[in-house]
This record gives structure tokens, sequence and C-alpha cells, in this order.
């Protein structure tokens, strides 16, 4: 389904549905993974997340959310030859990025924006809501490189349209719809868009680095989410990384907690990818410096995976506008609920 606008009334026919059964109370669902137990990989991963609450208050954010600004986003990022983090294309993709979310948060100065410069040509950008308070910090995380085809051709032609660009936009609207919404967190929030995924998490390596030297009683990320890849989705639900431990950087009780969110806010029982530890991404580098984290992301399963997001088939054209749609609600309402951690 192809979609030049789409209003989140379906979303809202199921929200009520939720909110019926569960009226002012917590959700009674599941807080821990069962079988799960912690690695040593993870010294600070002991987590106890609250039960996902309807918060009523916060439907206006989904009637906020269009597709006007995804659309022309993302036609924009397609535009470049692509967007490698070696390249002078993916310099300039990086600068045109950053400029556009500096115009997406102008409407609130309390706003954050700064660019995290690397060694290679591209800076990651990362964006920070400040909360109430700023002992817990949680973190939307993906990134913006395109996939290197050839180890030495840096000027091969890569749209790379639903990978990452459709993860992307999914942030980018989000991101628009708390700020048009003044929403005040009660822990501060990041957006985080990395550079160099495809040379080996190199963006989200450096940052996350960072976070973990200055991580202890009075500051602690209490959630990573990753998310990319949003633009294909047949099955009509949101796909999250059901493998836990080292392997693929996915924290068990965030994962159940995540899936909470999916079933209370989008109505559905979220689908698990059990095949995720070869993909594993820059929610990996979260998980390797102790911080909670978990990977959502459209369909990868169906053969679409391998013949277009692998290649430079991955046009425009292709991305089917309203999973993003979809993961742009999902996105605000793990914002929403993760923000009242502590």
């Amino acid at each position: 389904m192809y979609l030049s606008s789409v209003r989140p009334a379906a979303f809202f026919a199921l929200l009520s549905s939720v909110a019926a059964q569960h009226p002012d109370d917590p959700v009674q669902l599941q807080t821990r993974a069962p079988g799960f137990s912690e690695s040593p990989m993870q010294p600070s991963q002991a987590m106890n997340y609250p039960q996902v609450i309807y918060h009523r208050d916060y439907e206006q954010n989904a009637y906020l959310s269009n597709l006007v600004g995804p659309m022309s986003w993302l036609k924009t990022l397609t535009e470049f030859r692509n967007r490698d983090y070696r390249s002078s294309h993916g310099f300039e993709a990086g600068k045109w990025l950053l400029e556009l979310v500096q115009n997406i948060t102008a409407p609130n100065p309390a706003i954050q924006v700064r660019e995290f410069e690397h060694k290679f040509n591209q800076s990651s950008i990362i964006v920070t809501i400040p909360g109430k308070s700023n002992k817990f910090n949680v973190v939307i995380g993906t990134h913006y490189d395109t996939p290197s085809p050839t180890a030495n051709d840096i000027e091969y032609r890569f749209a790379g349209a639903n990978r990452d660009g459709s993860g992307v936009v999914t942030h980018l609207e989000a991101l628009r719809v708390l700020v048009a919404d003044r929403f005040k967190p009660k822990n501060t929030i990041e957006f985080h868009f990395y550079a160099g995924r495809h040379g080996g998490n190199l963006g989200s390596k450096a940052v996350l680095s960072s976070y973990a030297e200055r991580t202890g009683k009075d500051h602690k990320v209490v959630a990573f989410l990753n998310q990319k890849m949003t633009g294909y989705a047949p099955i009509s639900r949101i796909m999250v990384c059901d493998e836990r431990g080292p392997r693929t950087g996915v924290h068990g009780e965030l994962l159940q907690y995540t899936k909470n969110i999916v079933q209370v806010y989008n109505g559905h029982e979220a689908r698990g990818d059990h095949e995720c530890s070869e993909r594993a991404g820059d929610y990996k580098s979260a998980f390797d410096y102790g911080i909670p984290s978990v990977h959502v992301a459209g369909d990868l399963l169906q053969p679409y995976y391998q013949n277009r997001i692998e290649n430079p088939n991955d046009r425009y054209d292709d991305v089917n506008w309203f999973p993003v749609l979809r993961h742009v609600f999902f996105t605000i309402s793990f914002v929403i609920e993760a923000s009242y951690y502590g």
C-alpha cells in the first residue's frame, strides 16, 4: 500500500479497545522475559521496567503524525548518490540531515542538537530533549549511511530508501511530533542518527562509549531503542529481535517491555525475529557498553530483504508508507512510556 497521506484512525480503534479493557490501571503484562539470564557482558543491565500504562493525555500525539515530512525527507535522502561514510556524498548527506534536525527542533529552544565528529567523513547527530531529571536517559537510535557493495568504490549508486532511510524519517517524524506537542519528559530523551554503521558500527561505538564512561549512580541510560528498515512490513505487525544475549545485543527485560508497549499502543502482538544475530547493528554497541538495548524493524524475514535491501535496488518508490506511520506511532509511544522510568 503506497499512501500519500494516512490518518491514524485505525490505530485509535485498536487503542480504544485496549483502553476499554484497562481504563486507568496499569496493564498487567510480563515485565521479565521467560528464561532470561543476565550475561556477564552487561554489568549494569539488571533492570526493573514499570508496567505499561496507556497515557490517554498523549493521544493527540498520533493525530499530529502524517507522511508529508517523511516522504519529502526520504526523497531528498535517496537523491544523494550514496551515503557511504567514506564518500563526499555521505558527508553532504550528513550536513543536510543536521540542518533538517535543527529546523525540526527550532520551535523548542530547550532542545539541544550537536554534531559528534568522527575520524571519517561523516558525523553522527545527537538530539537531546531535556527531562525534569538528568539521572536517566532514554536513547532512540538509527543510522543514516548506506551499505558498501564493493570495498573500494565509494562512487557507486545506492539510494538506501528502506535501509535505512525509512528508519531515519520515522525518527524524524516522531521527533517533529514531540516538538510540536511541547512534550516535556520526566527522563531526558535523546535521538541519535549514527554515521558509519556499515564500517562496523563506527558511529554508535564512538558515541555510546562516551556514555558508558559517565554511567554511574547519578546518570544511567535506561533504554536504547534501535529501529531501522521500517518501510516494508506485509505482515502488518512490528517486528522485534527476539534473540537475547551477547550475540545480538538485545536485553531480555527491555525486549519484553517493548513487546508490551507494542501490544498496548499499537494493538497487536509484536512479531519475533529469531535470526537477527547475524545482523547485529548499533544496538549491539549499546549492549557491549552495558546499556539495555532492543532492536525493532519492519519485516526482515521476507525475500524482499535479500532481493532489495541488500543491493542498489532499494528505491524510494518501493517504500511502503503505512508501516512507516505505524513505526512513528510506536516510537512516540515508546518515548512516552520510557520517559516515566524511575
